[in-house]
């Protein structure tokens, strides 16, 4: 579910930025609200804490951190777009540095979601909609000679 939730506000981030890009010429008034600078913070946040929960997870799960590794690009891309006004003085680059960022942890919770899915400790071939009856414990059998 954490990278489900972390694929969905991905997609947030995305919509937020083509939202104040779309509606700043046509809608000043809800252009303003989109583009407050705390409901920005609140959504990176949210952001960062979904994928810190989804990424850990799956690494308990399937043991690999290439999904992880692929996701701090895109929260440190989020997170420049995010001061990019005020620390580097370039508005512009906001948009395309979170869409670069939202894209590419679209991409890592998709590899962290397939990863998790691929796991032979937890059961390949389980679909998502099959739950994961052992919570991904594998219980090793003891070899008894009688």
């Amino acid at each position: 579910m954490g990278d489900r939730l972390g694929q969905g506000l991905a997609l947030a981030c995305l919509g937020h930025c083509l939202l104040v890009l779309l509606a700043l010429p046509v809608l000043p008034a809800v252009a303003a609200v989109a583009e407050d600078p705390v409901a920005e913070a609140l959504l990176f946040f949210t952001v960062f804490a979904v994928g810190l929960v989804a990424f850990l997870a799956g690494w308990q799960r399937h043991r690999r951190l290439c999904a992880a590794a692929l996701a701090v690009p895109g929260l440190v891309l989020i997170g420049i777009a995010l001061t990019a006004e005020t620390a580097l003085g370039r508005p512009e680059w906001d948009l395309p540095l979170t869409a670069v960022g939202g894209l590419v942890l679209l991409g890592a919770h998709g590899l962290n979601l397939r990863l998790c899915r691929n796991c032979r400790r937890c059961g390949a071939g389980r679909t998502l909609a099959e739950p994961d009856t052992n919570l991904g414990l594998v219980r090793k059998r003891e070899n008894r000679i009688s």
